[in-house]
């Protein structure tokens, strides 16, 4: 708007005047909102870009394509942590197994049914006393022939989480590995 275009309608100096300070003010008004919308998609821009590269990692780091479906990072997570427990019990299993005195762990590793064995949240091993007696029912090659027959119930399993300050004692496990087997579980579990 003009002074000449308002001056061509025969208004007085005065009206013509407050017309334009009125113009003025909502020029002014419109132009701070126009700033603050602009900053406000400055802001979500930068987020878009910290978004993005998160996106990038979080892809790199589970070994997803470009196009692949992002559901649940916490899912994702859950399953990394399932997957790492389960590891980590398996060894511990192999572990408990090898510590048993009179058979062929070689051999026993490879013929025992292991799906029936698990590690409770305490730590505690359950049911490889019954896979280990009924692989020797099935292969009695497993019990090495030099040993003397003892019942598995003579020596205890090793426990996995001796109480603090306690070693594995009763046992034929060297001397500290039942801690190191609970500081490398509970380091998973931390994760």
């Amino acid at each position: 708007m003009k002074r000449e275009d308002l001056k061509s309608l025969e208004l007085s100096d005065d009206a013509i005047n407050k017309i334009m300070e009125w113009n003025g003010k909502d020029i002014e008004r419109e132009k701070g909102k126009a700033q603050a919308y602009e900053r406000s998609n400055n802001a979500l821009n930068d987020q878009l870009v910290i978004a993005q590269k998160v996106e990038k990692e979080v892809r790199k780091a589970f070994g997803l394509a470009d196009d692949a479906q992002i559901d649940s990072v916490a899912d994702m997570i859950d399953g990394v942590k399932k997957g790492t427990l389960d590891t980590a019990n398996k060894r511990l299993i192999m572990a408990e197994l090898k510590a048993t005195q009179g058979y062929d762990h070689k051999l026993l590793s490879k013929l025992a049914d292991l799906s029936t064995v698990s590690v409770n949240d305490d730590g505690t091993i359950t049911g490889l006393k019954e896979v280990i007696e009924a692989t020797e029912k099935e292969y009695p090659a497993v019990k090495l022939a030099s040993e003397v027959k003892q019942e598995l119930t003579a020596k205890p399993l090793v426990p996995p989480n001796p109480p603090a300050g306690e070693s594995a004692k009763g046992t034929d496990t060297p001397k500290g590995l039942g801690s190191l087997i609970t500081s490398h579980y509970e380091k998973i579990l931390a994760k």
